[in-house]
């Protein structure tokens, strides 16, 4: 049952619009990719609770080099927009979509400014 229900998300996720995948400003790979949302809470500087919104990219892994993982500081173009992965408090910066097939992985991001040093040059 798991597994059918993994195979329509891949096979949903293959018509999906395709995003720039950056590290270092180098171009890794251009993945399918869909968009969702995590909220986080988080404690500032200040002891004050703040909510946080992640911009989340849901990617299939086939697209990647062999043993991929994300890592905070990357860049995500999604059309004309930098979205720096990222994490908060400590949790990792992506988990997996599919846990048990590990054919997409979900990545937490932020949008950046294009003016940003993490962003590069904007994708032509």
């Amino acid at each position: 049952m798991l597994t059918a229900g993994e195979d329509i998300l891949i096979d949903m996720l293959a018509t999906c619009p395709t995003v720039d995948y950056r590290r270092n400003g180098a171009s890794l790979a251009s993945v399918h990719a869909r968009i969702g949302h995590t909220h986080a809470k988080t404690t500032d500087a200040d002891g004050f609770a703040i909510h946080v919104r992640f911009t989340d990219f849901i990617l299939l892994t086939a697209n990647f080099p062999v043993n991929f993982e994300p890592a905070a500081g990357d860049v995500i173009w999604h059309f004309s927009t930098p979205h720096l992965v990222s994490a908060i408090d400590g949790e990792p910066c992506w988990l997996w979509h599919t846990r048990q097939s590990q054919r997409a992985l979900r990545v937490h991001t932020r949008v950046i400014s294009t003016q940003h040093p993490a962003a590069g040059a904007t994708p032509s």
